[in-house]
């Protein structure tokens, strides 16, 4: 039997995109307990959490820094508390995040060495014998805990690459401070990949990969997101209304993902039979309060079970992309695997989703270009009137993304881990 170790960022009960995809991973693999055990540390998601628990024959263990803790203790004392006590609380999100923004600006690289120092505590406490490690990006600080780490022990380092690290839009905080760190950081990478025993990544990566460390091309293999899984939803609205249910979930940041297309759509069919909801944080949440459209409620975040009964319950399942173009939205994935309609906002020409939404006979996908025009409006809506309802058949769905069920992507690892001169 083979013990795996995932290094994770946001995991169980509070997963965030990365965690998810992991986790769909980590069940194919704990699921065959003859051949596998599975360790999962991840960050603590919520204050009091306990350190360590269970879930589906995988034992996670949860981590934070002491900068963490205080954030995870101010936002729980935050939505709890009322006046000045909670104002208090404000001010000391306010700190948090400016000693984040701080450490990101004054260290040599983009790396918390925090969070390594505090996953390389968790891997020193485990007693079995690990027979591989798979970190993934994001967070790099997994991947920058596991190279020291797999090299003292002789283990085996297998990263799934999710999001880019030196070249990231967001990560660095500024351009700035992206360009000023951008060749400690390439270098970081470097010798990651250099030390990786095989790597694991998404096209958008696959292909950075093969522009700048084309050296490493043999021991790279493209994969694409886990999420093509056939859902199960307890519960189902009964419908008594004649509302079109639009959905949004994730995050909105400014100037990255800004709600602006679906506010506008919104406001276009305000005296129309239309209901917006959006289940969001983020930097730009405030820019929903602002439009002050009576259709539109905003939700705030929920967990991940309650999200897929939503939006089970959704008529039609909304997306925007990135402004760049050039990050998967994971939420797609959701989406299809529930056959649900998805409208679809893109600002560039080239933008990574269309390769796969193209592929989906109920996506709409609508091109930005200063704001959206009344012609597109109207096509909208049509669409809209016309697909409520409407959903595909799973084995549909899995004979046009059979690549992207966790299934297809554990075997492709499990064949490396097989295959590793550890072995």
């Amino acid at each position: 039997m083979k013990h795996i170790v995932f290094l994770v960022g946001s995991y169980y009960p509070n997963y965030s995109a990365v965690g998810k995809c992991i986790a769909n991973i980590a069940d194919c693999f704990s699921s065959q307990t003859d051949q596998y055990r599975v360790t999962v540390i991840a960050w603590n998601t919520e204050y009091g959490e306990d350190s360590q628990c269970e879930l589906h024959n995988q034992h996670i263990k949860r981590i934070s820094t002491t900068l963490y803790k205080n954030r995870l203790y101010f936002q729980n004392q935050f939505s709890k508390t009322t006046g000045i006590k909670k104002k208090l609380c404000h001010v000391g999100l306010l700190v948090c995040r400016a000693c984040n923004a701080a450490k990101m600006f004054l260290n040599k690289t983009s790396i918390d060495q925090a969070w390594v120092r505090a996953y390389r505590a968790a891997l020193d406490q485990i007693q079995e014998p690990i027979d591989a490690i798979i970190p993934t990006c994001s967070p790099f600080e997994a991947i920058v805990a596991a190279i020291d780490y797999c090299d003292k022990k002789s283990i085996d380092m297998f990263p799934v690459l999710f999001d880019q690290f030196a070249a990231n839009a967001t990560l660095h905080r500024s351009r700035i401070n992206r360009h000023i760190k951008m060749k400690a950081n390439c270098h970081l990478e470097s010798i990651a990949f250099s030390r990786a025993t095989h790597i694991f990544c998404m096209p958008p990566f696959y292909r950075y990969l093969m522009t700048h460390y084309s050296n490493i091309a043999d021991k790279a293999t493209m994969i694409e997101h886990p999420q093509i899984i056939q859902k199960t939803i307890p519960e189902k609205f009964i419908r008594t209304d004649d509302v079109i249910k639009m959905v949004y979930s994730g995050s909105l940041i400014k100037k990255y993902i800004e709600p602006t297309p679906i506010l506008d759509f919104a406001s276009h069919v305000q005296q129309s039979n239309y209901r917006f909801n959006f289940y969001v944080k983020g930097s730009a949440v405030s820019d929903i309060a602002s439009r002050k459209l009576d259709n539109v409620d905003v939700n705030g975040w929920v967990d991940k079970k309650t999200l897929d009964m939503v939006i089970a319950n959704a008529d039609i399942c909304l997306n925007i992309a990135e402004t760049s173009g050039i990050q998967i939205s994971s939420k797609i994935f959701d989406y299809i695997s529930l056959g649900k309609p998805i409208l679809h906002f893109y600002y560039a020409e080239n933008d990574v989703n269309l390769s796969y939404l193209r592929k989906y006979p109920l996506a709409l996908c609508i091109h930005i270009d200063n704001g959206l025009r009344a012609d597109q409006a109207k096509k909208i809506k049509e669409w809209c009137e016309t697909k409520r309802g409407c959903t595909m058949d799973f084995n549909n769905v899995k004979q046009i993304f059979g690549n992207f069920t966790p299934e297809y992507v554990s075997q492709l690892i499990s064949k490396r881990i097989m295959e590793s001169s550890h072995a």
